[in-house]
């Protein structure tokens, strides 16, 4: 995926609108060993399939 459509995704994803309610699931997890988070999230398609995107 080229930079501008991810970003544009990330930015659909994150934005609280009417027009991306129902369609994300977001995940943060904590690394303990490394002290990390992580941040991912799903779109949910249409035919029911998922993207993950990170």
């Amino acid at each position: 995926m080229d930079r501008e459509k991810y970003v544009e995704e990330l930015r659909k994803a994150l934005i609280t609108a009417e027009e991306s309610a129902g369609k994300y699931n977001f995940v943060i997890s904590r690394d303990e060993q490394n002290k990390a988070c992580h941040f991912s999230y799903e779109r949910n398609l249409k035919d029911g399939s998922v993207i993950s995107e990170f």
